[in-house]
């Protein structure tokens, strides 16, 4: 909306025609999605699944860095890494702070309901930074999820899941420093895991009483693989109902739905990177070994619970996606282009 009233109507005749080059280019492509060198997806990959295209990875697959995109493939891993690494510290940075601010206050500035928002918001920050590069997994468990659909490389996978779990760390040592202070006074420079005066839980999950191991890794599978069958749905090409422009805010209240309807048991971590980042750091300042040992060693379920939910949810939409590709019946030339003419009628009314 910024544009409208800063840009003259020179600058807004020049957008509109390149948007109008852009979606012409599209028309007259032959390859499934964006092709710069007469090559489609399915000719340089023939090997790959061609159901696949209609997961494509999570959560925003734009045209900007197609067209930008680098021709060294080393120097586009780095910097897809890198927007794994700030996407996944800017979800833990905003989700912690909202969780510091709940636990510092007692409940006095804001409300479980408000750690819920934090971090679909910080989520929506996230997206909206690491979307356009690395398409914003910000997750482990979502980027093996696509590898085994084979939507990213074994090397993608294991530098995403790197910068996820290094931008976690650096999250919560953010959320430290932020907070140093109110922490001090809240615990009295003690750092605790459990008691009335327990701050480790700013940063990582922690188990409610009386849930067992059974019923805390059945919810982290469960809401997991709601979250991949949700971001999924939204990836799909064949899914008119959001735009391009939309998905970051389907996003942000995705989370936040998992997070009122599972947040009870263990506090809905669905990520291992978001829960074991800090966890690590807690470690490191001085809240020791009980950050693993509590809740009979606890922490494991968070790291592995959610890699089989994600599994088992991008699944569960590949297989219901070729149902939807048999009930719909249109091409993916067809399906991109209009995805594109959505983003560019809401363009149009801003």
């Amino acid at each position: 909306m910024l544009n409208q009233f800063t840009e003259g109507p020179n600058v807004r005749q020049q957008r509109n025609s390149m948007t109008h080059s852009i979606l012409s280019s599209d028309q007259e492509d032959s390859g499934n999605g964006t092709n710069f060198e007469g090559v489609s997806d399915n000719d340089a990959h023939p090997d790959r699944d061609p159901t696949v295209d209609m997961v494509q990875r999570p959560v925003f697959e734009g045209i900007r860095m197609d067209l930008v995109r680098s021709k060294n493939p080393w120097l586009r891993l780095f910097a897809e890494c890198v927007s794994e690494l700030l996407g996944t510290m800017i979800l833990v940075l905003v989700g912690c702070s909202g969780i510091a601010q709940y636990v510092l206050s007692r409940g006095v500035l804001s409300s479980f309901l408000s750690v819920n928002f934090a971090f679909g918001f910080g989520a929506l920050i996230a997206v909206y930074v690491a979307g356009p590069v690395s398409g914003a997994h910000i997750n482990p468990a979502v980027s093996i999820a696509m590898l085994s659909l084979r939507s990213i490389t074994p090397l993608q996978c294991l530098t995403y899941v790197i910068s996820q779990f290094i931008g976690a760390f650096l999250g919560a040592a953010l959320v430290f420093g932020a907070y140093f202070d109110a922490i001090n006074r809240f615990d009295d420079g003690h750092r605790q895991v459990t008691g009335n005066q327990a701050t480790a839980g700013i940063f990582g999950t922690y188990p409610a009483q009386g849930v067992s191991q059974i019923t805390l890794f059945f919810d982290q599978v469960l809401s997991t693989g709601l979250l991949l069958i949700s971001l999924c749905a939204l990836s799909n090409k064949r899914n008119k109902l959001v735009a391009n422009s939309l998905i970051p805010i389907a996003v942000a209240f995705t989370i936040i739905s998992i997070g009122v309807g599972f947040g009870f048991n263990c506090g809905f971590p669905i990520n291992p990177a978001r829960d074991f980042g800090p966890r690590i750091f807690t470690l490191c300042v001085g809240y020791g070994s009980e950050v693993f040992s509590v809740g009979n060693y606890y922490f494991w379920i968070p790291l592995i619970g959610p890699i089989f939910g994600a599994l088992i949810g991008a699944w569960i939409y590949h297989g219901y996606s070729k149902l939807m590709k048999i009930h719909i019946g249109e091409d993916d030339k067809q399906i991109q282009h209009a995805r594109y003419q959505i983003d560019q009628f809401n363009t149009t009314r801003m």
